[in-house]
Order: C-alpha cells, then sequence, then structure tokens
C-alpha cells in the first residue's frame, strides 16, 4: 500500500529565535554607536529595547543630517555671526543650538510655506523611515506574523538612521576636501554629493539588511503554526491523497509537492569564497537557463545565502557596467579626446558613479519586488523573497544591457551608421534619432520583460512550496 500525506506537515519552516535582552540605559551610548560597526550581533537586542530608546536615536540621526546640510551651506555659521555680538545667559546658550535647528528647518522648508513647510518636512522624513520599514519587512521576515515583522522593520528603520551621523561627517569632509581643492574637483560639487549620498545608500541598506538578519522574538507565527500539505501549483489540500498519484485540481504529482523535492542551488551549500565564486557562475547560469529552477528550488532553507547571492548579483553587475561603460564610453574617449574636462581624478570619480549606479538600483530594485510580491496575497514573505534574490540574476542581465545598448548606438553613429540612414530618399530626418532610441531602449526593455515575466513565474512557483 502506497504511503499517504498527513494532515500536517510537522516540520517548522522557520528557526527558533535567538534568545536577547533590550539594551539597557547604562549601555544605551556604547550600543548605539556599536551597531553601525556589529548591526547583526546587536539587531535583536534593538529589537527588544522600548519605543523612547527608538525615538532617542532617530531624533539624533535626523537631525545630524540637517546641520551637515546647514553647515555646508554656511547658514549655521552666518548665523552664528549674527548672533556672536550678543550676550547670553547659560540657559540661552544651551537652547541655542535647539533655535538653529528651527532655524535651519524653516530655511530648508521655506520654498513649501513657513509652518506647513516645516511640520512637512519633518513629518516627511518621519513617514519616510516607516515606508522604508514597510519595504524592508520581506527581507527581515523571520517566519512571526505579519503585523510583527512590518513593527520591527519599522523599529529597526528608526534605529538605522543613526547611521546618517557618519553620513552627514562624509558631507562635511567631502565639502572641505573640495574646498580646500584637496581633490581637485572644485566644479564637480554636484558629482562629489552625488557619489557620497550613493555610498550613504548602500551602508544604509547593509546596516538595515543585518539588523534584521536574526529574530529574538516568540515563536508565533506563519513559520512555526502547522501546514496544511499544498499542492505547490495550485494550492490544492492534498491530505490523505496517495504519494503515487496526482492533484484532482490541477493534475500535478503529488511527489513534486513534497518537502525533499526542493534542493538549495549550488551557491547555498558553498560554504567558502572560492567555492562560492564557482557556484556563482553555475547558479546564475542555471537561473538563466533552467525554466523549472524556481519549482525545485528550496525557498526556505538558506534564505541568508539567497540574499547573498543578490548582493553578489548587485556587485557584479556595478563592476560589469563599469568595464562596459569606461572601456567604449567614458573614461577613455571622452577623457582621452578632450570632450570631458581631463583633470586628475575626474576619471575615478566618474567610474565610480557608473560603478556604484546599477548596486544601488537593483538592490532597491529587489526590495520593491519582494514588497509588492509580498503584498499579493502571499502570507508568509519568506519563500517570495528567496525566489526573488535568485532572480536578481535576470535583473543583473538587463541592467548590464542599458551599457552595451547605449555602446551600440555610439559606434553606429562614429561609423556613420545613424547618416546613413537619414540620407535614404524613403526615410524621414528623424530616422537616424529613431534609430538611436531603438538601439539605446529596445534591448534594455526587451530584457526588462523578460525578467519581469520570469520573476512573476518565480513567485508563483514558490507561493505555496512545502521546502
Amino acid at each position: 500500500m502506497s504511503e499517504t500525506i498527513p494532515e500536517y506537515w510537522d516540520t517548522p519552516t522557520a528557526d527558533p529565535p535567538v534568545k536577547a535582552r533590550p539594551i539597557g540605559w547604562l549601555v544605551f551610548v556604547p550600543a548605539t554607536i556599536g551597531l553601525l560597526i556589529l548591526p547583526r550581533r546587536l539587531g535583536p537586542h534593538i529589537a527588544r529595547s522600548s519605543v523612547l530608546k527608538t525615538i532617542l536615536v532617530h531624533l539624533v540621526g535626523l537631525l545630524c543630517p540637517l546641520f551637515a546640510v546647514a553647515v555646508i551651506e554656511a547658514r549655521v555659521f552666518r548665523m552664528v555671526q549674527e548672533l556672536g555680538s550678543a550676550h547670553f545667559t547659560l540657559g540661552e546658550w544651551m537652547r541655542l543650538p535647539f533655535v538653529l535647528v528651527i532655524e535651519v528647518l524653516y530655511d530648508l522648508s521655506e520654498p513649501l510655506g513657513d509652518a506647513w513647510g516645516l511640520l512637512g518636512l519633518v513629518g516627511g522624513a518621519h513617514v519616510a523611515c516607516w515606508l522604508v520599514g514597510w519595504l524592508l519587512m520581506p527581507i527581515i521576515a523571520a517566519g512571526e506574523s505579519t503585523r510583527r515583522a512590518y513593527l520591527r522593520a519599522v523599529k529597526l528603520t528608526l534605529w538605522s538612521t543613526i547611521c546618517f551621523v557618519p553620513i552627514g561627517a562624509m558631507l562635511l569632509g567631502a565639502a572641505y576636501a573640495l574646498h580646500a581643492n584637496l581633490l581637485e574637483l572644485r566644479h564637480e560639487e554636484e558629482s562629489v554629493f552625488a557619489l557620497v549620498g550613493v555610498i550613504g545608500l548602500l551602508y544604509w541598506m547593509w546596516l538595515l539588511r543585518n539588523l534584521g538578519a536574526l529574530y529574538s522574538g516568540p515563536a508565533e507565527g506563519p513559520g512555526w503554526a502547522p501546514r496544511h500539505p499544498r499542492c505547490n501549483r495550485c494550492a490544492y489540500v492534498i491530505t490523505g491523497l496517495s504519494v503515487d498519484g496526482r492533484c484532482p485540481e490541477c493534475g500535478l504529482e503529488v511527489s513534486q509537492s513534497l518537502p525533499d523535492v526542493r534542493t538549495v542551488p549550488a551557491f547555498g551549500q558553498a560554504r567558502t569564497w572560492p567555492a562560492r565564486m564557482i557556484a556563482f557562475d553555475r547558479t546564475a547560469w542555471h537561473v538563466l537557463r533552467d525554466k523549472d529552477f524556481f519549482r525545485n528550488l528550496a525557498v526556505y532553507r538558506g534564505r541568508q545565502e539567497a540574499i547573498r547571492f543578490a548582493n553578489w548579483c548587485c556587485w557584479v553587475a556595478g563592476l560589469l557596467t563599469l568595464v562596459i561603460w569606461s572601456k567604449i564610453m567614458v573614461i577613455d574617449v571622452y577623457v582621452s579626446d578632450g570632450s570631458w574636462p581631463d583633470r586628475p581624478g575626474f576619471g575615478l570619480l566618474v567610474g565610480a558613479l557608473v560603478f556604484l549606479w546599477p548596486v544601488a538600483a537593483l538592490k532597491v530594485f529587489t526590495v520593491i519586488v519582494g514588497w509588492i510580491a509580498c503584498q499579493l496575497g502571499w502570507r508568509d514573505p519568506r519563500a517570495t523573497t528567496t525566489a526573488i534574490c535568485y532572480g536578481s540574476v535576470l535583473f543583473l542581465m538587463a541592467i548590464v544591457t542599458l551599457p552595451i545598448a547605449i555602446c551600440a548606438a555610439f559606434a553606429a553613429h562614429e561609423y556613420g551608421l545613424l547618416d546613413f540612414v537619414e540620407e535614404l530618399r524613403w526615410t524621414p530626418r528623424w530616422a537616424g534619432d529613431a534609430l538611436s532610441c531603438v538601439l539605446v531602449a529596445g534591448p534594455p526593455s526587451i530584457a526588462l520583460l523578460w525578467a519581469v515575466a520570469r520573476q512573476i513565474r518565480a513567485c508563483r512557483a514558490a507561493r505555496w512550496a512545502a521546502s
């Protein structure tokens, strides 16, 4: 007699929570500084801490970048000079920093209209942190309920704003270096500040992900609750069916819905850096080639390795974009022939920006896609997140296609193909520009649509996984 499917899968899909105590007031300041370096270790303790500590850290994190912007634009210097001749009491000197902050906020919100602008600026910065927590929820969910995961994500996001203190210091350092002409890029302030901003964004995302890597709450939620066996394709409850049979709803073999059918990819099984480098190529090729990759993917095991795979895709996208762009378009062509300013360090700055933009874009895009997928009825976002992380290689191909397409359009212009098209009798004058737009936008658009279609199929294949 063949084996039948039980009423529940008895193995939980989530790891047991770690033990962590709230951060006390005696170690509050050292812990706040330490989370900038050891977020993974302090994340569970921060998640258990009180709301009052969260608010204090959040206020400091939001005020520091305002001071940095004010100092860069000489607003604080001007205010201090205007008040320098006044004689203040000790209490007035203690209140002076808060007065300066309010003045800076009013100055920054002047285009929006005084008090309403100030209210919108402060409130918008705070609401943005709640929205970031909403987007972060699929990445850090550990098996708890959706409400508990969201509140934890918001608390960690508010704590993570303390990273704006070193980011503000970086902005001040860049402003001083430009003012003293140490970088010899005095006329490229916007590019330098953009580079600092991208680096700060990457650091913030790294901090957020590591803060939520470990869960320390109660073992309550879909990750620890008994699960009805379901068909991987149509979610039909297959309890009591024979393992050798088929799903009566869609006809899929019952054996294809068992937990041991899904396996961890080669990248998730590697434990050393050399092994991961080899396994990365194998896994990426497997994702691109095998249409059933996500149907056979273990979406609850090896989740941290899946997030690491997405990070590797981000860095590979930046590296490939830098190589393609620099060798064909930017550094070797424009700088060498004098089309762009040939100043020391300019090529390095351009290269850094070209390298970092696809890294930031792919990281943000992966988080947003994960959040959207988890809003479409998925009860537990962990399975969807794992599929999306391995699907990052699909969007990597779409991002790398853009500089290749731009290079192709540039080559067509250099070799006179666009001029030849415009000189044909049966073509209008704008035919060359239209062909250039098609060369630039066509391949990336096709690659992006293909990636989105594959990612949607991946999310559907992972929704009812029982691995």
